[in-house]
């Protein structure tokens, strides 16, 4: 098990490596490659900080269904955007939040593009299922489960976040909140 975890953990790190070649170009690729000190791309100890904060979380057995997560301080760095903006979205419904036993706020990660932004329609989404329950772990699990055959048995969001054509799940969301609030 360690040598797994170790395997994951230099996949990782050269993973990291490589996107801070990509970031900083030839002059990082040079500065590595000379064995230089890499103390100008900031404080080791802010950077590991930046880098665990925004590195999705899950926890419990039901956050493994609807997971990973980002923590509102991870996700607020990763986005750039005040706890203030992360709060609007989540009150008009634009991104899901939800709480843990502990009261902690967390957000699913699948429910952002690679660019930073949510999944094209996810609102859209979220508005319908809110009209059956006022619950976001249950709009959580339906968005995670596989979904009916004319979703191909495959997530909601997946759906989503492939570019699929959204009105026939949008008005599956609609018919599955009717369903809850009967």
């Amino acid at each position: 098990m360690a040598r797994r975890t170790t395997t994951r953990v230099d996949e990782f790190t050269a993973a990291f490596f490589d996107s801070l070649k990509a970031r900083y170009g030839e002059a990082f690729a040079r500065v590595v490659e000379a064995g230089h000190d890499l103390t100008e791309l900031g404080d080791p100890d802010e950077l590991a900080e930046r880098v665990v904060a925004s590195t999705p979380l899950a926890v419990s057995p039901l956050e493994q269904l609807t997971g990973p997560f980002y923590d509102t301080s991870g996700l607020t760095a990763w986005l750039g955007i005040s706890r203030q903006a992360l709060d609007s979205r989540v009150k008009n419904r634009t991104l899901l939040a939800l709480r843990t036993g502990n009261g902690q706020r967390i957000y699913p990660a699948w429910q952002f593009t690679s660019a930073k932004a949510t999944l094209p329609h996810l609102a859209e989404v979220l508005q319908a299922l809110a009209s059956g329950s006022d619950d976001p772990w249950t709009w959580a699990l339906w968005l995670t489960s596989p979904g009916s055959r004319r979703f191909l048995n495959i997530p909601a969001w997946r759906w989503l976040a492939e570019g699929r054509d959204p009105e026939p799940l949008v008005a599956e969301a609609r018919a599955e909140a009717a369903r809850w609030a009967a």
